[in-house]
Parts: C-alpha cells; sequence; structure tokens
C-alpha cells in the first residue's frame, strides 16, 4: 500500500481546480462516512474541491504486530477503508483526492488543510469518552487549534 511518508505531502496535493477546498477526515468509524456525505453536500453547494485525508494509525492494523501477517492485514485493511470511500465518491459529482498519511490525524489534517487553504476542515465525532478521556479527540484538537472552522458532524443515531 502506497502512502505519503510522515512530513511529506505528494504532488497529488496539488489540483487545476481553483477552490474553495474542503479536506475531511476518513477512517473506518461510521462518523467518518457521516462526515464524507457532509462534504460531497457542501462540495456541490460550494463547488469545492474535497481532499479525503486518511491519517494511518495503529488502529488501521491488527492486534498483534508480531503476527506473520500483520503488515499485509493493515494493507488490506487500509485498503478496503480507501475503496469504501472511493466506492461512495464515484457515484457523486463532484471533484476530489485521496490521501494516506502516515501522520498523525490532527497534524495530518491540519498540514493538509494548510497546504490547500481549505475553506473548512470536517471530521466526524462520536462519544467515545473513554479514548477522549485518554487522549482527547482529533475533532476538538482541530476545534481549539486549527486555524480555521471546523465542521464537527455526529453519526445519524447521534443526531
Amino acid at each position: 500500500m502506497e502512502f505519503e511518508e510522515p512530513g511529506s505531502i505528494s504532488d497529488t496535493w496539488s489540483t487545476d481546480h481553483p477552490g474553495p477546498f474542503l479536506v475531511v477526515g476518513h477512517n473506518a468509524q461510521p462518523e467518518a462516512m457521516s462526515a464524507l456525505a457532509t462534504a460531497v453536500g457542501l462540495a456541490r453547494r460550494l463547488g469545492a474541491f474535497i481532499h479525503v485525508v486518511h491519517a494511518m494509525t495503529m488502529e488501521d492494523f491488527p492486534i498483534d504486530p508480531d503476527s506473520l501477517y500483520w503488515e499485509h492485514q493493515g494493507d488490506q485493511e487500509l485498503a478496503r477503508q480507501r475503496e469504501m470511500a472511493e466506492n461512495y465518491l464515484n457515484e457523486t459529482d463532484v471533484r476530489w483526492a485521496y490521501h494516506m498519511i502516515g501522520r498523525d490525524p490532527f497534524v495530518a489534517l491540519h498540514d493538509a488543510a494548510e497546504r490547500c487553504d481549505a475553506l473548512m476542515i470536517i471530521v466526524g465525532t462520536r462519544r467515545a469518552w473513554l479514548t477522549h478521556l485518554l487522549r482527547g479527540s482529533v475533532a476538538h484538537q482541530l476545534e481549539r487549534n486549527a486555524g480555521r472552522p471546523v465542521l464537527l458532524v455526529p453519526t445519524p443515531q447521534q443526531r
């Protein structure tokens, strides 16, 4: 599986689209698909280009890193997540690019938004109290530090 190395933004960020640009976070969680659907709706209204950003984390890989197939299974999971987003986006009329970046999710989304001067960052949010208690959520980090609007999209059952 190819991905952008930490600290680098590849040429895939260049586009002939005049903007505006939206950055949306994507992962395997249901709230990510809610955020993606919201981004598509906004992109249609604004004539925007969507940069979908998947920050690779250990959550994308199996629990046992000593497993003989750990890397292969992780690659398969990353490919599944990308395919899920691409299948959804291919059914729309918006322009988009998918980026897989090996960085902390907050840093990946923040840097992506800076790189393309995004109008806003769109992320799904959930009520994961334990994760929030231990390290804070990416959504809340962005809210406090992004320097641009951040749209927090709940899953449908939270609405």
